[in-house]
């Protein structure tokens, strides 16, 4: 989605229909997945990771990570979406450890097939580096 089209579909209302279906479909983890990656690749742009963050996004995120922990995809564009919108939201950060994220990356580490595990461990540690990074200086 190139930055013109993550603005209008911001706009036009998307990130609210992304949240709306994560919410309303959590049972199933294509939506969730899907869900994650849309919030992922919406959320480079900074009014909207402000967005996203102000609607509950790494709620919903969380959530769906916790409702499919065994689907690796799903798992690694949770993990870069709660990357992109807690990146410089101290807030979310906080809100993002209240609710439980360091439990749920701690608990996924070991799970997955080999062909995903490198890079859903390479975003957990990074947000775990981001959820502790503000607290070091």
């Amino acid at each position: 989605v190139n930055a013109d089209n993550k603005v209008e579909i911001a706009k036009q209302g998307g990130i609210d229909i992304i949240l709306k279906g994560m919410v309303a479909h959590q049972g199933h983890a294509g939506v969730q997945e899907h869900g994650c990656g849309a919030l992922m690749n919406l959320g480079v742009n900074a009014d909207n990771m402000v967005e996203i963050a102000k609607q509950g996004g790494a709620t919903a995120i969380l959530k769906g990570m916790i409702a499919h922990q065994g689907h690796a995809r799903l798992q690694e564009c949770g993990c870069g979406a709660l990357v992109i919108i807690g990146w410089s939201q101290r807030d979310v950060q906080e809100r993002m450890k209240g609710e439980g994220a360091v439990e749920v990356l701690k608990r996924h580490c070991p799970m997955f097939p080999k062909q995903r595990k490198e890079r859903v461990q390479q975003l957990l540690l990074y947000l775990l580096l981001l959820l502790f990074t503000f607290y070091l200086f």
